[in-house]
């Protein structure tokens, strides 16, 4: 049983909705791994998806109470993948369909409706990519390109209330590296680089034909750096940095969220279950927003400001 309740000043006020919702979900998966000769691997797998989501209306304080079923019924995905290992590195290729359903929360939405037309995201992604080591050092990398249909995409209505809908298709390519240096036995040093191009295919939101803009909410490049240094003592540091590009948050591509770059650093001791921290964050002071809200309908209210610079002290104790 799930109710829905008004909002008095922060308080529940009166019922909007109660529902009793049957959720049945069946996965099966299966696979076989055949090592060759020379360093050859083949993978095969295949996934079966079943989902139904019913949900029974049993009180509506604004509409006839009633009930509504999504069967989205038996989906198989299969995958294959070839590896080639060598002396210090692996490279691979890869081919997989996805299946993606809607959420519970995207089926049934905050403010009552039954969004019983969204269909599941169905893709095939191609991926090539190599991973290995090299003395001291680990990497990775990752090149992707991935066709995806009926995308699921999210929007505001009047009362600013997040909904879903699907959005035709998408293509995204993709660019993934990563890599960590032990200078020392207490001291790793890590990097990753993410590149996104992430756009729309055959999408008209409200007679407008946005094919070939950027999918809201992907950064097209994103860089982390770590580092890591533990003494023996129980002492510990880490600073991370991060850049997020400029992020899309509308179809139209006319509103962005700024780029920025974000430095955190930690300082503690653990010993035993304990653990004495003091951490900073934010450290340059940028302006940002986190929990972008993409296509607003109402109010253009796209951003959620960040806090300046801030820190935490704390003591954890480990069970």
């Amino acid at each position: 049983m799930a109710n829905n309740f008004g909002n008095d000043g922060g308080q529940p006020a009166d019922l909007n909705f109660s529902d009793e919702i049957d959720t049945r979900q069946g996965i099966g998966f299966a696979q076989a791994i055949l090592d060759l000769s020379a360093g050859w691997r083949v993978t095969a797998g295949l996934s079966a998806n079943t989902l139904r989501y019913q949900v029974d209306r049993t009180f509506d304080a604004n509409a006839q109470p009633g009930a509504a079923e999504s069967d989205f019924g038996l989906v198989l995905s299969p995958r294959l993948a070839v590896l080639k290992e060598l002396r210090s590195v692996s490279i691979y290729a890869s081919v997989a369909d996805g299946f993606s359903p809607p959420t519970l929360d995207e089926f049934r939405t905050n403010e009552g409706s039954l969004n019983v037309t969204l269909a599941p995201e169905r893709g095939v992604n191609y991926e090539v990519g190599a991973k290995g080591n090299l003395d001291r050092i680990s990497y990775e990398l990752a090149i992707y390109h991935f066709n995806l249909r009926e995308s699921i995409t999210t929007f505001s209505d009047e009362r600013d209330t997040r909904l879903f809908q699907n959005a035709g298709g998408t293509r995204q390519y993709g660019i993934e590296i990563s890599g960590r240096y032990a200078l020392l036995e207490q001291l790793q040093l890590g990097a990753n680089y993410t590149y996104q191009e992430f756009t729309y295919r055959d999408f008209v939101r409200d007679g407008n034909d946005v094919s070939g803009a950027q999918l809201p909410g992907s950064a097209p490049h994103t860089i982390n750096l770590l580092v890591d240094y533990g003494f023996a003592t129980g002492l510990y540091a880490n600073v991370h940095y991060n850049y997020t590009d400029a992020i899309p948050l509308n179809d139209a591509g006319t509103v962005f969220g700024n780029a920025y770059h974000l430095l955190r650093a930690r300082l503690g001791w653990r010993a035993g279950r304990w653990d004495v921290f003091l951490s900073g964050n934010n450290l340059l002071d940028q302006e940002m927003s986190f929990g972008n809200d993409l296509n607003p309908r109402f109010g253009g209210r796209y951003f959620q400001p960040a806090a300046g610079i801030n820190g935490v002290a704390g003591v954890k104790w480990r069970w």
